[in-house]
């Protein structure tokens, strides 16, 4: 019979986190290039260390939560929850009347998509106008 000590369950556990983090950098190198292009792998390290702890206390468990959680913190320049004009995604996450994490964090990425898309929209309808 083999018997894993709750010491070797927390090494193998902080394996895993690091091949997790390991993973969102190159996440985040491949398909966010120009937003972390200027940060060394210490600082984006750190950043997505952070962020997996927001979404942590945010109730967000699992690697796909986690992971779209970081794709938003990158695509808002990483500080939404402090910057003014992203003040409505915190209500998202926070929202009192939806009691699953996934789901706050889900409706964000919906709406976080819809208003990027309406962005889109009205910066080719702003250059056809010659504004």
């Amino acid at each position: 019979m083999l018997t894993i000590r709750s010491h070797q369950l927390g090494v193998f556990e902080e394996a895993q986190a690091q091949h997790f983090l390991l993973h969102l950098m190159a996440h985040v190198r491949t398909h966010f290039p120009e937003e972390v292009g200027a940060l060394d792998d210490a600082l984006l390290r750190a950043r997505i260390e952070q962020g997996v702890r927001q979404g942590h206390a945010l109730g967000l468990e699992t690697r796909r939560d986690l992971s779209r959680f970081i794709n938003l913190l990158v695509a808002s320049d990483w500080e939404f929850a402090r910057a003014p004009e992203h003040a409505w995604m915190k209500d998202y996450l926070e929202d009192p009347g939806v009691s699953s994490p996934s789901v706050r964090l889900e409706r964000l990425v919906q709406e976080f998509i819809r208003r990027g898309e309406l962005e889109a929209r009205n910066a080719v309808l702003r250059e056809e106008f010659g504004q």
